[in-house]
C-alpha cells in the first residue's frame, strides 16, 4: 500500500483538499463491516450518485430528478435496467416488478418468464381487484401473441325450449343460458349485457325464425338502453319455413350502458328456435 493521505484533522480547514481522506491511485479501500454514509455518495461523478438531501439515486446522472433515474450518454439517450435470473429452466421466472402500498406490496406486477425454452421469454401483466387475488390480465408470449384472459366477453343462447310470439312487432329475444360469461356482465335473468367500462364492443346476433306464409317480414336488432339502436338483418319470407336473421356491429358504449337482442316480425305466429346451434348472442370488449 502506498499511503493514505488525510487532510484537515480535528476541524482544521486549510488547503484545497480540506476534510478529505484520499486513497492513492492504484490502492483499494476495503470495508469489512457495515458502512454508513451520512450525506451524498458519489462514484466517478455520475456512475452512481446518491442524493441524500432529496432521497434520490442516479445512475449515469449526477443530479437525479426522480427517486431512481438511469441515463446513458449515447446517441438515443436511453437508460437501461437489466433484471437477469441465474436460473436456466424452460419455464422459470426471469424477473418481476411489483407495485403496491402499505396494505399490499403487490397489487399489480409485470412478470417475465421463460416460454418453453431457455432462449424464449414472455411477459405477464397482472392486476388485483378488490377482494380477489392477483391474476394475469394480459400476456405477450414469445411469438408476440397478445391474450387478455379477463377481457369482458359472453356467448348467450336459448336453453328454455321453442317459443312463439302471438303478436306482430318488436320482441326481446330470450337468451337464458351462457357458454361463457367472462366477468359475469351478461345477465340471463333479464337477457342483457351491461358494459363494465366505456369502450368499443363487438356484438353478433343470430335468430332462427320461422313463418307460416309469404310476404312476411322479420329481422334482428340491437337495442341500447331499452331503445332500438341498429338493424342487423331484415328479410321477406317467400313462404313457410325457417331462416337465420344474423348480423354484427361495433358499438361505442359508456360504462353501465346495456345491450339486448331483439327481433321484428309482422306475422302473428312468428317463432324462434331454441338450442345452442340455432340462436346466439355474443359480445366482447375490443378496446
Amino acid at each position: 500500500m502506498s499511503k493514505i493521505t488525510v487532510t484537515t484533522i480535528a476541524g482544521q480547514t486549510s488547503g484545497g483538499d480540506a476534510n478529505k481522506v484520499i486513497i492513492e491511485s492504484g490502492d483499494t479501500l476495503q470495508v469489512d463491516s457495515n458502512a454508513t454514509v451520512g450525506g451524498d455518495l458519489t462514484v466517478d461523478t455520475s456512475t452512481l450518485k446518491v442524493d441524500a438531501s432529496n432521497n434520490r439515486v442516479g445512475m449515469g446522472v449526477a443530479s437525479p430528478s426522480r427517486q431512481v433515474e438511469i441515463s446513458r450518454s449515447i446517441a438515443d439517450g436511453s437508460g437501461e435496467l437489466g433484471i437477469v435470473s441465474s436460473d436456466s429452466s424452460t419455464s422459470g421466472a426471469l424477473g418481476n416488478i411489483h407495485f403496491g402500498n402499505s396494505t399490499d406490496s403487490s397489487l399489480a406486477s409485470i412478470r417475465a418468464t421463460a416460454d418453453g425454452a431457455t432462449d424464449a421469454g414472455k411477459l405477464e401483466f397482472n392486476t388485483e381487484k378488490t377482494g380477489a387475488a392477483i391474476e394475469t390480465a394480459l400476456e405477450i408470449d414469445s411469438n408476440g401473441r397478445v391474450t387478455k384472459p379477463l377481457q369482458p366477453a359472453f356467448h348467450a343462447y336459448r336453453n328454455g325450449g321453442n317459443y312463439t310470439k302471438s303478436s306482430a312487432g318488436y320482441h326481446k329475444v330470450l337468451a337464458d343460458a351462457t357458454r361463457y360469461n367472462i366477468g359475469s356482465h351478461y345477465d340471463t335473468s333479464n337477457n342483457r349485457f351491461t358494459a363494465p367500462v366505456a369502450g368499443r364492443y363487438l356484438f353478433t346476433i343470430a335468430i332462427n325464425t320461422y313463418t307460416n306464409g309469404a310476404d312476411n317480414q322479420y329481422g334482428s336488432f340491437l337495442y341500447l338502453n331499452g331503445s332500438n339502436y341498429i338493424a342487423l338483418a331484415r328479410h321477406y319470407a317467400r313462404g313457410d319455413g325457417d331462416m337465420v336473421a344474423s348480423g354484427s356491429a361495433i358499438l361505442q358504449l359508456a360504462a353501465n350502458d346495456y345491450v339486448e337482442m331483439w327481433s321484428y316480425n309482422n306475422d302473428t305466429s312468428f317463432g324462434y328456435s331454441s338450442g345452442t346451434l340455432w340462436q346466439g348472442f355474443t359480445g366482447c370488449l375490443l378496446t
